[in-house]
């Protein structure tokens, strides 16, 4: 396991497909949703099968520490610290260096933003592709969906606007809390982005937002809003067409985005 740089176990849980022991894989780095405060590799066990399955993959779920125990920017350095561990063990672990993609929902999915800024910032440009699903994005509680959906469905605008005041207390503007505050110059080199949003969700209008900023910017960007669906629709896939093709988008665009390099 990696340390964190104060020193702390950072705990990852390997996901391989069956019968897979000899083969170099693909990465998934997977950092789950949960409002920076909950959530586990139990909770989120369904998706990350789902996607070494569907995908034929490594799945390496990130066990970082969450608020308000800690607050930002300690996860983000963790997600950090669990990227390089990898790239530095691929060989152990058996998997593709060339071919990480980092990957989160909600959450998680502001996490992969700022962790792909983050190591771009630091010119360890290792990431294939960030896939984002149903993230959140900033601090933005008064747009269109934040006001539209405010009692839900799954999310609250009241939730929202509790786990950032836990999480992100003081650094609402760093671009690696709110990742849409980076500037176009900035984001111009990430790597490609699958954005996923759902309709019903405080968080659409955010995700939305920050992938035209990404486009913008000249990032090759696939968004796609799910109509009809709700919050956190991917921790139960099979009960919802729409959370269904969602899946199976996200497993088409990764595997496109390994074969880009074979």
């Amino acid at each position: 396991m990696p340390r964190s740089s104060d020193g702390k176990l950072i705990e990852l849980a390997v996901s391989r497909p069956l019968n897979s022991e000899s083969e170099i894989l693909p990465v998934v780095l997977y950092l789950h949703g949960g409002g920076w405060l909950y959530g586990n590799k139990h909770t989120h066990r369904q998706v990350c099968v789902e996607l070494t399955e569907r995908c034929h993959a490594c799945v390496i779920f990130v066990t970082y520490s969450l608020a308000p125990d800690v607050q930002f920017p300690v996860a983000l350095e963790e997600c950090y610290d669990a990227l390089k561990y990898v790239t530095k063990n691929s060989e152990r672990l058996k998997v593709d260096a060339n071919n990480i993609i980092v990957s989160g929902d909600s959450a998680g999915g502001n996490l992969s933003a700022c962790l792909t800024q983050l190591a771009w910032s630091r010119g360890f440009k290792v990431i294939k592709g960030q896939a984002l699903l149903y993230p959140s994005i900033a601090p933005n509680f008064d747009n269109d969906s934040m006001l539209q959906f405010e009692k839900g469905y799954m999310l609250t605008r009241g939730s929202m606007i509790m786990h950032w005041e836990v999480y992100c207390p003081n650094d609402y503007d760093s671009r690696f809390a709110s990742p849409i505050k980076a500037s176009l110059d900035q984001l111009k080199d990430l790597p490609p982005a699958l954005v996923t949003i759902c309709e019903a969700d405080v968080l659409r209008d955010d995700g939305e937002a920050y992938a035209r900023k990404m486009a913008e910017a000249g990032v090759d960007v696939l968004a796609l809003r799910y109509l009809g669906v709700i919050h956190g629709c991917l921790m139960f896939p099979k009960y919802s067409r729409q959370a269904e093709a969602m899946l199976n988008q996200t497993v088409t665009w990764m595997k496109e985005r390994w074969a880009s390099s074979a």
